[in-house]
């Protein structure tokens, strides 16, 4: 699903920027930066935002207990990214189709 909601994003930005270098200089700050941010020993909105990310969503986080509320519902981190990245990869690919159908190869 991580996969999925990455390869969507590099086509959405593929379909809006004229080179790929500019592609690649917007996804490699979105994969790497996450590597270097340690999630503090507080829960927060710090801490709920990084475990989203796609670094730290393939790394198997089993002894932190973080949770996702959404008013009566509560979601462990492994169903709140799943739900995440579907949710992303839905919306993302009809955008990406729709600037593919008017991007012209030069």
């Amino acid at each position: 699903m991580i996969l999925f909601a990455m390869i969507s994003l590099t086509l959405l930005l593929s379909s809006k920027m004229k080179t790929p270098y500019l592609v690649l200089i917007v996804l490699m700050p979105v994969l790497f930066i996450p590597m270097f941010l340690t999630p503090n020993g507080t829960t927060g909105t710090y801490n709920l935002i990084l475990f989203l990310l796609p670094y730290r969503a393939i790394m198997p986080e089993i002894g932190k207990y973080i949770s996702y509320q959404f008013g009566s519902l509560v979601l462990d981190a492994f169903s709140a990214r799943a739900i995440l990245y579907i949710i992303l990869t839905i919306i993302m690919i009809p955008f990406a189709r729709f600037g593919l159908k008017k991007h012209q190869v030069m």
